[in-house]
């Protein structure tokens, strides 16, 4: 009887006295890393990371206000540059993770077949839904379909969209050619299918950076949260859900972080677009 009463007792006590890890991320790679939470909390006894999902701009506020918030995963690099300037992050603990790439997309049971760019305009094709013009993304893609030699053909066709993802539902339904998505919407949509990967060269994608928060007193917990967020583990993870990794030759902390440290020499920043954001002071392509 009293091995019953005391194993209950054993395991409360351990779980009130754990350590607390505070993650705060923005919902899009939310999944990934819950998944990645568990394998930290496996690997470090007598840790929990306690996550926390909001629009990055919410988060900002919070670390502003000193939530107790340990890492912070977010994906506006200009939030990066603000918090940056205020000292509370950890510029040298701030770096790119993951970025998600845009892809063309089209209705599963659309047979066309895409083999070089001038296949994306055919005999019969419907409408195109495109995010506004007026829009970053917007001009990015139109300056890619003038670059592929097919916007002139394609214009007649186009249905503005307020995002990308009114534009893959249009798609879904079956009664427009293509879009463009994001690559992890994509992967994850039943009613779609890749046609064509963009160049990430060609039309920025979505970055995902990290960095630890100045205030955090978990350094080095947090610090190996950030170190498993670049494990070969999850690389499997984050490319299962079709995101592409930030690799080593793109340097010390990876763009997102080269984008802080030129904050003051340029006026905007480079990193992943907001569905339909508006223009802001473009840097135009060389």
């Amino acid at each position: 009887m009293k091995r019953l009463i005391l194993v209950p007792f054993l395991l409360l006590a351990s779980f009130a006295f754990a350590e607390e890890l505070h993650v705060s991320v923005v919902p899009a790679i939310r999944d990934q890393v819950k998944e990645l939470s568990s394998l930290f909390e496996q690997k470090n006894s007598g840790w929990n990371v306690v996550l926390q999902d909001d629009f990055a701009e919410d988060i900002e506020k919070q670390i502003e206000r000193d939530a107790p918030i340990d890492v912070f995963i977010g994906n506006d690099p200009q939030i990066w540059q603000h918090l940056n300037r205020k000292k509370l992050i950890d510029e040298n603990s701030l770096k790119t993770i993951v970025y998600d790439d845009l892809v063309i997309v089209t209705f599963i049971e659309n047979p066309m077949q895409v083999k070089e760019a001038k296949d994306l305009v055919y005999d019969g094709m419907t409408n195109v839904p495109l995010v506004p013009a007026e829009t970053e993304l917007g001009e990015d893609i139109r300056e890619f379909l003038t670059d592929l030699g097919i916007l002139d053909s394609v214009t007649p066709k186009i249905q503005e969209a307020k995002n990308l993802k009114t534009a893959m539902d249009i798609v879904k339904t079956g009664t427009a050619a293509w879009t463009f998505a994001y690559e992890s919407e994509a992967t994850k949509a039943k009613r779609l299918r890749i046609i064509w990967d963009v160049p990430e060269t060609e039309v920025s994608g979505t970055e995902f950076g990290v960095a630890i928060i100045s205030s955090s007193k978990n350094k080095d917990k947090a610090k190996a949260f950030v170190d498993l967020l670049s494990s070969q583990i999850a690389a499997r993870i984050f490319e299962n859900a079709g995101y592409r990794l930030a690799t080593v030759a793109q340097g010390p902390g990876g763009p997102v972080a080269s984008s802080v440290a030129q904050a003051g020499q340029t006026q905007t920043a480079p990193g992943g677009h907001g569905h339909g954001e508006k223009k802001k002071n473009k840097k135009k392509k060389p």
